[in-house]
């Protein structure tokens, strides 16, 4: 850990006096199950909340929002329902938290637009990375041979590039630490499971967390940070993460320097663990001269999907601009693209996971489909 690194805490003891201490999801759920009338907790889960009220204290600043924008149904939230969650998790952070100050007051004043932005404000990552991961997740379900790692690194690094992620992207970082035999990083990631949501919702916790260090830092730079969870894989992740001094930029993006500990590629030698990870270090994954990307079914299919996504989005503000001839072209386009992307998924699993914010993409760019 250097200067130029702002610290995640993830252990309620020896923690700075002041801190700014935000909930996962699993943590959240608890508490509200020990404020119920027939709480069910076994000893696993007693013992975390007995942790949690040692953070009970002057000095700490308690927050349930990363486990609001998460939402509780395992999927995209509607807007009532990130309402209603918005309701029940701030009541029962304030009635847990007695002494430490809790931001439950400030987002009920701004709940609906809360609500509004945490359902309509989307990362603008996400759709990439689910892109990614779909396509990945087959070349890390098992921990290949030695010999095999080396090739289905460069296919990720590939599906990476071809969908436009960074090097230093969290997904692509923790699916190499698969290949390497990161038990941590497979918990998070988990190939096996069919649960593309809650995967992601893990992933993007590492630019949650940055954004809210980028705006605690312009207020207070004195200010600490921490999470909390119970989950085993982003405890044993998250401390091989780096995340430098985040900061929103003029634009209003963030901007952090994410860096990642060569430990987290547990299989690996000490030199291999370090040339891997200058290599996601760098600028881009590929510089043109000295590594070049041999594309694959994978990243041929996922560079083709994003294209589709892009289309579709690009076609729907034609349409509500109510500028129809450049929605006819693009909408050309975009068939042009879906076709070509069924064609490759035939057969595929990829074929049944056209989720639902594309099926609503496709019924505005070919409303006479009836699928």
């Amino acid at each position: 850990m250097t200067q130029t690194d702002t610290p995640l805490h993830l252990d309620a003891s020896n923690a700075p006096e002041r801190c700014l201490w935000l909930l996962d999801r699993n943590l959240v759920e608890w508490i509200m199950q020990s404020q119920g009338t027939d709480p069910k907790l076994d000893d696993a889960k007693l013992t975390a909340l007995a942790e949690l009220s040692s953070i009970d204290r002057h000095g700490s600043i308690i927050s349930p929002l990363l486990s609001i924008i998460e939402g509780e149904h395992g999927q995209f939230d509607t807007v009532e329902e990130k309402l209603a969650c918005l309701k029940l998790e701030v009541t029962a952070i304030r009635k847990f938290f007695k002494v430490a100050t809790v931001d439950s007051r400030y987002l009920e004043e701004h709940q609906d637009l809360a609500s509004q932005v945490f359902v309509h404000h989307r990362e603008e990552l996400w759709t990439r990375r689910e892109i990614f991961y779909r396509q990945a997740r087959g070349l890390i379900k098992e921990v290949p041979k030695r010999h095999e790692r080396k090739h289905l690194q460069e296919k990720l690094i590939t599906i990476a590039a071809a969908v436009e992620l960074q090097p230093a992207d969290p997904i692509l970082v923790l699916s190499i630490a698969c290949l390497h035999k990161n038990k941590f990083a497979e918990e998070v990631l988990k190939p096996k499971d069919g649960s593309i949501f809650n995967v992601l919702s893990d992933i993007h916790l590492v630019g949650r967390i940055s954004a809210v260090m980028a705006v605690g830092i312009a207020y207070d730079p004195s200010l600490s940070f921490g999470f909390l969870t119970a989950d085993k894989g982003l405890r044993g992740v998250l401390p091989r993460i780096r995340f430098g001094i985040p900061h929103i930029t003029d634009d209003g993006t963030l901007s952090s320097d994410l860096r990642y500990a060569p430990e987290l590629f547990y299989d690996l030698k000490s030199e291999e663990r370090e040339l891997l990870r200058a290599r996601l270090e760098q600028p881009k994954l590929f510089d043109g001269e000295a590594l070049i990307p041999v594309h694959t079914y994978e990243s041929i299919t996922a560079r083709i999907e994003v294209a589709c996504h892009a289309t579709m989005c690009q076609a729907e503000s034609l349409a509500k601009a109510g500028k129809q001839q450049e929605f006819a072209i693009q909408r050309t386009l975009a068939a042009g693209l879906v076709s070509s992307w069924r064609w490759l998924t035939k057969g595929n699993d990829n074929h049944a996971n056209w989720d639902t914010d594309r099926q609503r993409l496709h019924s505005i760019a070919f409303p006479e489909s009836t699928e």
